[in-house]
């Protein structure tokens, strides 16, 4: 009985929310906390129109569930390729990815960068670091040094910096420092603005000189940064869960979504795959 009342309000409220994404996009609402009043609103205006499916579905070029696999379920299969021994656990949504920190890594070789190179785009994941190491996470970077890349690391802080380079500049975004337990981070770049949101909410905001071009050679990876070994950082250990990568900004309302109000991203009616012990 429970568990149906769970479902029920969380497929009322997904509705409520949905309305208010596309209503924050009509009227160009930009505040995560706006949108949730409206969202509240919005449960008491039957009306709006225009409802229809996930918001979250546009864009999707990178979606790893980590469900005792990292195959891509976005239409592009761009299916990954673990190395090491790397198992799976009880992550935010079904399995999560747990990395050793010693020989674990995840490769993407048939990922295309062309649709980051200089355009808009969104990268977002669940992640628990159990230590605060400076780790490696996520990156596509040929050298430690600069170049085009970009580079997602764990500092000792566990904060999450995204770093970025052309062959001449050098900039970063963080997250703030965190604890232990699952949080949620994603990365913008919307022209030469970059942001950091955590657990939904932005955190640092940092506008670059120009819009850099990542494109490189090296392979989409996790664990796998060229600076292992080199300036301390080391492979990663903890767990990750839902990596989504998007060739457009998200909206700072679906952003709020992915970080935690109903974790299975609108992406269809079944509500089984919301998740209460969301933070």
């Amino acid at each position: 009985m429970k568990r149906a009342v769970e479902r029920l309000t969380a497929l009322v409220l997904s509705v409520f929310a949905l309305r208010a994404s596309r209503v924050q996009q009509d009227l160009g609402i930009k505040s995560p906390t706006s949108c949730l009043l409206l969202a509240s609103l919005l449960a008491l205006t039957p009306g709006y129109a225009g409802v229809a499916k996930a918001d979250l579905l546009d864009g999707l070029q990178l979606h790893v569930e980590f469900e005792d696999n990292v195959v891509d379920s976005s239409p592009n299969g761009f299916d990954g390729q673990a190395n090491g021994d790397l198992q799976y656990a009880v992550g935010v949504i079904g399995q999560a990815a747990m990395f050793d920190g010693v020989d674990d890594e995840v490769l993407f070789p048939t990922f295309s960068d062309t649709m980051l190179a200089d355009n808009d785009f969104s990268i977002a994941f669940w992640f628990d670091l159990p230590t605060g190491e400076l780790l490696s996470v996520l990156g596509k970077r040929e050298t430690c040094s600069v170049s085009p890349f970009f580079d997602i690391r764990a500092n000792s802080n566990r904060a999450l910096s995204f770093e970025v380079s052309d062959p001449s500049s050098f900039h970063t975004v963080s997250s703030p420092a965190t604890t232990a337990g699952w949080h949620h981070v994603t990365f913008t770049r919307t022209g030469t603005d970059l942001q950091a949101f955590l657990d939904g909410e932005l955190a640092q905001e940092n506008v670059t000189p120009s819009t850099f071009d990542f494109t490189n050679m090296a392979t989409l990876g996790m664990s796998n940064s060229p600076c292992i070994g080199s300036d301390g950082t080391q492979m990663l250990i903890g767990g990750i869960d839902e990596l989504r990568i998007y060739d457009r900004r998200l909206t700072d309302f679906e952003i709020v979504n992915l970080g935690g109000i109903f974790a299975d991203g609108f992406e269809s009616g079944d509500v089984s795959a919301w998740s209460a012990s969301v933070p």
